[in-house]
C-alpha cells in the first residue's frame, strides 16, 4: 500500500510526522528510517525528535517502557493497540506485555451536552423523554465511550454507555496509517517478520471496530444473558433494545459489591468455594457450549452478590469460537493430555499457526517435556497462570502464533484461575477445566456430531466428483488455447523499482543543475546583457536557480536517510 493512497489530507501527513517524531524521541529512529517514515518529519520537529537522555543516576528505560511511553503519547487508538498486544503473550515477551498492560485510557470526559445530543440523534427523542432520571456526571470515561447512571420510567436503574464524538474518524485515520506502517515493517525489517505486523493490524482493526459498534456488544451481552437466564448463580445485564443503537448502549445496572472490596470485608458472609467453582465453570460453559465468552474477565468486571452469586459486566471485549474452532480447541487440549503430539502438530498446521522457521520435531519434544513437568507436579502447585505463560514462551521460541481467540481463552483462563485461587486456594482449577473438556469431548464426538459431519463430508465429496470432469475439460480447453497463465511474485521488486526511479530522478535532477551552471557560466563569460553591476543578469538568475535546485536535492537526500 502506498502512503499516497492513505492520508490524502494535510491532517494525515501531519499525523505521520507526529508519529515519526514520537518514535524517534523514544529511541526508535532506526526503524523510522527503515520504513521510510522520516521524510514526514518537518524541519521544526527534528530537534524534538532527538532521543531524550534519562536524568542523572537513573538507568536507561527498558524497551517495554519506551514502547508504552510512545503509545501513551500517541493517543487513545495506540493505547488500545498496546492493550491488545499485552493480551498476545505468544507474540510479545512478558516484560514488554507487562508494561503495555499498565497503559490506561487517560482521556478527559467530553461534555454531557454532547452525550445528550448523540442520544437524541440515535434514539429519536430527548433524554427527558427516554429516562425518568439521568445523572449528568459521568460514571466513567474512556477513550471509546462514556457511561452514565440513569433510571427508566419503569423504575429500573440502568447504565447508559455513549460513544465518544468523532472517535471513529480518529480511529480510521490511525488504523490506515498503522496498516501502511505494518506493510513497511514487513517489507523493510525482516527480523520482525515473525510478529506478522499486517495480521496484528488487521486483528486490531476488527477489534476496535467491534468495540465502537455498541450493537455488537449488545448482541453478545444479550446472547450470554439468554444462555445463563435460568442459572441462579450468574447475573448478566439485560439489554434495553429500545434504548440502544450503534452509539448508545443501555444495560441493567447490577447492584452488588466489587470483587476486591468484598474480599477485604470480613463482615460479609460469602460461600467462597462455591463462588470459585462457579467462576471457572461459567467461563468454560461460555467457551465450550455457547461459543462466545467474556475476553476481559479481570476482577473489576466481577460484581459479587453475597453470599454466592456473581455478576459479569462489560462485554466490550469478547471472543468467539465457531463449531470447528471449538472442536479444534477441545482436540488440542485432549491430544496434549494424552501426548498425541502428531495430532497437536496437525491442528497447529491447519490453523496456520506455525511459521516457516518452526522445527516441528523440536517443538514436539519441548511441548512433551513441558506437559510431563506439569503431570509430575502435585495439584496444589499447578497454577493456570504459570501454565499459560510457559505455553506462550514456548510459542514465541518456536515462532508459533495461535489464533487470537485461542490466546484470549488461555489469557482469560489464567486470570479466572488466579481470581478463583483468591476465593478458594484448595480448588484445583485444572481439574474443573478437565472435567468440562471431557464433557465437551463426549458431545463433540457423539452421534449427533458424527451424523452432521458425515452428511457434510458426503456433500463435499459428491460435489467434487460431480464437478471434476467439467473442471478437467475446462482446464484442457484453456491449455489448448494458450490461456493458462502463471503468476510470479518477486519479493522486494516494488521496493527495488522505487529506489531505481528515485535514483534516476535524482541523477536527472543533478544533470539539469549541472547544465544550468554551465549555461550560466557561458553567459557570464560572453558578457551577454542586460548587466547588473557589470555581471550578466541571466547568468545570475541561472546561478540562483541552480543553487536553489541543488539545495533542494541535498535536503531530499538528507531527509531520506541515504546520505551515506
Amino acid at each position: 500500500m502506498s502512503i499516497f493512497s492513505v492520508p490524502r489530507t494535510l491532517r494525515g501527513t501531519q499525523r505521520l510526522g507526529q508519529i515519526a517524531v514520537t518514535l524517534m524521541r523514544h529511541g526508535f529512529g532506526p526503524y523510522v528510517r527503515r520504513i521510510k517514515l522520516r521524510r514526514y518529519v518537518p524541519w521544526s520537529g527534528l530537534f524534538r525528535a532527538r532521543p531524550a537522555s534519562p536524568p542523572a543516576g537513573e538507568p536507561e528505560p527498558t524497551l517495554g517502557k519506551r514502547i508504552a511511553a510512545s503509545f501513551e503519547e500517541l493517543g487513545p487508538i495506540f493505547v488500545k493497540l498496546g492493550q491488545l498486544l499485552s493480551s498476545r503473550p505468544d507474540i510479545v515477551p512478558p516484560d514488554i506485555a507487562e508494561e503495555l498492560r499498565a497503559l490506561q485510557d487517560r482521556v478527559a470526559p467530553f461534555p454531557t451536552d454532547q452525550a445528550y445530543e448523540i442520544i437524541r440523534q440515535d434514539l429519536k427523542a430527548p433524554v427527558t423523554e427516554l429516562f425518568r432520571e439521568f445523572n449528568s456526571v459521568p460514571l466513567a470515561s474512556g477513550s471509546i465511550a462514556q457511561t452514565y447512571l440513569a433510571t427508566t420510567f419503569s423504575g429500573e436503574q440502568v447504565v447508559v454507555k455513549v460513544r465518544r464524538p468523532n472517535i471513529e474518524h480518529l480511529a480510521r485515520m490511525d488504523l490506515d496509517l498503522l496498516r501502511w506502517g505494518a506493510t513497511g515493517i514487513e517489507k523493510h525489517i525482516p527480523e520482525l517478520h515473525f510478529h506478522r505486523a499486517e495480521e496484528i493490524v488487521d486483528e486490531f482493526d476488527q477489534t476496535i471496530c467491534r468495540e465502537m459498534d455498541f450493537l455488537n456488544e449488545a448482541a453478545i451481552t444479550d446472547r450470554i444473558h439468554q444462555f445463563f437466564g435460568a442459572d441462579p448463580n450468574i447475573v448478566i445485564p439485560k439489554v434495553y433494545w429500545n434504548l440502544t443503537s450503534s452509539r448508545v448502549l443501555t444495560l441493567t445496572c447490577i447492584t452488588g459489591r466489587h470483587f476486591h472490596e468484598v474480599l477485604g470485608d470480613s463482615t460479609v458472609e460469602l460461600e467462597k468455594p462455591k463462588l470459585a467453582r462457579v467462576l471457572i465453570e461459567t467461563f468454560m460453559r461460555q467457551v465450550l457450549e455457547l461459543g462466545v465468552f467474556h475476553a476481559d474477565p479481570h476482577p473489576g468486571n466481577f460484581i459479587i452478590i453475597p453470599p454466592d452469586r456473581i455478576g459479569l459486566v462489560d462485554f466490550g471485549m469478547a471472543g468467539q469460537l465457531d463449531r470447528h474452532r471449538n472442536a479444534a480447541f477441545v482436540m488440542l487440549l485432549t491430544a496434549g493430555h494424552y501426548r498425541y503430539m502428531d495430532i497437536v502438530m496437525d491442528l497447529l498446521a491447519d490453523m496456520n499457526a506455525m511459521g516457516p522457521d518452526t522445527d516441528v520435531e523440536i517443538l514436539k519434544r519441548d511441548l512433551a517435556t513441558l506437559l510431563d513437568k506439569w503431570d509430575a507436579l502435585p495439584l496444589k502447585l499447578i497454577n493456570v497462570h504459570s501454565i499459560f505463560n510457559e505455553i506462550a514462551a514456548l510459542a514465541r521460541k518456536h515462532h508459533v502464533i495461535l489464533p487470537r481467540d485461542f490466546v484470549l481463552v488461555g489469557k482469560s483462563l489464567a486470570v479466572i484461575g488466579g481470581t478463583a485461587f483468591l476465593l478458594d486456594p484448595s480448588l484445583s482449577a485444572t481439574r474443573v477445566i478437565a472435567d468440562k473438556v471431557r464433557d465437551a469431548l463426549g458431545k463433540f464426538f457423539g452421534r449427533e456430531y458424527l451424523t452432521r459431519e458425515s452428511i457434510l463430508a458426503l456433500w463435499h465429496g459428491g460435489s467434487l466428483v460431480r464437478d471434476l470432469p467439467h473442471q478437467i475439460r475446462e482446464f484442457n480447453r484453456r491449455l489448448l488455447r494458450g490461456q493458462i497463465k502463471t503468476q510470479l511474485e518477486v519479493h522486494q521488486m516494488d521496493s527495488l523499482i522505487r529506489e531505481l526511479d528515485r535514483s534516476s530522478n535524482r541523477l536527472s535532477f543533478g544533470l539539469i543543475i549541472a547544465a544550468i551552471i554551465i549555461g550560466s557560466s557561458l553567459i557570464v563569460n560572453s558578457r551577454v546583457g542586460p548587466n547588473w553591476y557589470g555581471i550578466p543578469f541571466l547568468g545570475l538568475i541561472g546561478y540562483l536557480l541552480a543553487a536553489i535546485m541543488g539545495l533542494w536535492l541535498v535536503i531530499a537526500i538528507i531527509r531520506s536517510g541515504k546520505l551515506s
